[in-house]
């Protein structure tokens, strides 16, 4: 083994200034790992950047797959389970439903065999690497299998994602799904000392608190991608950018250069994005919004619970509401459980329209008390009048905490912590849970302000966007920087779960 290392995945173009300022920063050695041959072919164009060490799953596809494949089913279950016992996984299956990807894989053996390459790659790559902690990845089987690897070794890992404020980031807590690295001890600290956040935090929270009360507006990622409303300009824009990507010859190096790409799942085959993701989108979407459910007014003055859908797939269902991946058994499960009186208003994500069957909306309106809402109706204006707001990991439950209304929450994200919430499964109490908890919810305005004071002393100023989407050319180094920077915080300020002693030095009052 060579010197110590940080374990570094790099999926987009705007990881690898990260992955050079954090060498800057931590004085470790930089291993990356890439999974796709689109990757490696961002990597190989770096002029100011090459990793100390690279770590190829492409090259180590190809050379072990031969060897792979002449496995029975019975010898390929028995090195899977060997893996799982040493790594403390309960079932790989579970990371397989994980990864957006990787799950359209639909033949068994087929799959068995790839999920052991991966997790053969994760032991290479142990064998070699003396890693002072990994850069987590909880989009990907393999960023789940090497976390649970790096763990069972005492490795600590850390994990970034974008924050509920737009242009923050926030840590997640490996030991405990969907929970935020921090919030707990600065929270507890808050209740006994007021001054344990730095009146500059506290000030900037306080101040966000009362101008997202008085005009609460959407994250610019939800903004950009809403395709709610027609919009003849941005139809014209990527019904181009579809057509005049064809005419740039990197689009037919990476399509017909990295076959595996296909093979692994991670691009999909030649038209199938721009006629599936684009032209059939629109046609749907037009579909929708000519529906009687979105042609209905909205009766904002009679007594729901307002469920606002996820965009799916992706990390908020996939890992942390697994069990409520399924938006329509979703609907049908929570509405058996309404307490009488109370009508589910459903409304789509403003991403999704087109991207549902039309058969999905039926389904969902023959409840005899779901409402579909128009997706352009506001959120706000649903969240302000609403007796709760039900999430699964949404958005929209923050923002209903910030307005002081009743949350109750069914998967494993940050604000499940936070007071005055309800966390619960659905199960055959259900109907009295939710009963008794809007019978007895009194909003706390000092519980909130101190949980977004806590909030924002955990979270910090970057964005976790790719170079050229939401991230300039001139603004990576930036923006590598402060994200480099919160993670150095927070290696200092909590310590990481591990066996292995500190990589840093770490202060008090951590968790």
């Amino acid at each position: 083994m060579g010197r110590k290392s940080i374990l570094f995945q790099l999926g987009i173009e705007g990881h690898i200034p990260l992955a050079k300022r954090f060498r800057e920063l931590f004085g470790l050695d930089i291993a990356c790992v890439t999974l796709t041959q689109e990757m490696e072919r961002v990597l190989a164009r770096q002029n100011g950047f090459s990793p100390d060490r690279h770590y190829s799953f492409p090259t180590f596809f190809k050379k072990n797959i031969g060897a792979t494949e002449e496995l029975s089913l019975a010898a390929l279950r028995e090195r899977i389970h060997a893996h799982e016992k040493r790594w403390n996984i309960p079932s790989i299956v579970t990371f397989y439903y994980f990864d957006r990807y990787f799950r359209y894989v639909r033949d068994h053996a087929t799959v068995l065999r790839h999920v052991l390459l991966y997790m053969d790659f994760a032991a290479h790559i142990l064998e070699r690497e003396d890693i002072a902690w990994n850069k987590g990845n909880l989009t990907t089987l393999f960023g789940l299998v090497m976390q649970s690897a790096c763990l069972a070794r005492g490795i600590p890992s850390l994990k970034h994602r974008a924050a509920c404020i737009s242009g923050r980031i926030e840590f997640m807590d490996e030991a405990s799904n969907g929970h935020l690295r921090g919030w707990r001890s600065v929270y507890r600290a808050l209740t006994l000392d007021s001054n344990t956040v730095a009146p500059e935090t506290v000030d900037e929270a306080r101040a966000w608190l009362r101008a997202f009360r008085q005009r609460p507006n959407r994250p610019r990622y939800s903004e950009k991608n809403s395709v709610a409303e027609f919009d003849l300009a941005k139809f014209v824009r990527l019904l181009w950018q579809g057509v005049a990507v064809r005419f740039d010859p990197e689009y037919w190096a990476v399509l017909f250069g990295c076959p595996l790409d296909r093979r692994l799942g991670f691009r999909a085959p030649f038209g199938d994005a721009f006629l599936k993701d684009f032209l059939l989108r629109e046609a749907r979407a037009f579909g929708l919004r000519r529906s009687r459910w979105c042609r209905e007014a909205v009766d904002l003055d009679q007594p729901f619970v307002y469920l606002p859908l996820h965009f799916t797939p992706e990390i908020s269902t996939l890992t942390h509401g697994l069990r409520y991946e399924d938006q329509r058994l979703l609907v049908s499960n929570l509405a058996k459980y309404l307490p009488s009186g109370l009508v589910l208003y459903v409304k789509e994500h403003t991403s999704m329209p087109g991207r549902r069957p039309m058969r999905f909306y039926r389904d969902v309106a023959e409840h005899f008390n779901v409402r579909l809402i128009d997706p352009r109706v506001s959120t706000f204006d649903l969240i302000r009048k609403a007796k709760a707001v039900a999430t699964v990991t949404g958005t929209a439950g923050w923002e209903a905490f910030v307005f002081g209304k009743p949350v109750i929450v069914l998967g494993n994200v940050f604000f499940n912590e936070f007071p005055n919430v309800l966390h619960l499964n659905i199960d055959d109490d259900t109907a009295e849970r939710i009963g008794n908890y809007l019978d007895n919810f009194e909003p706390n305005d000092r519980e909130i302000e101190r949980a977004v004071i806590a909030y924002f002393d955990t979270t910090y100023r970057a964005e976790t966007g790719d170079i050229g989407v939401d991230v300039t050319d001139d603004e990576a180094a930036e923006n590598a920087r402060r994200l480099a920077d919160a993670f150095h915080d927070q290696l200092t300020r909590f310590p990481l779960n591990r066996s292995r002693g500190p990589v840093i030095a770490a202060s008090d009052g951590g968790e």
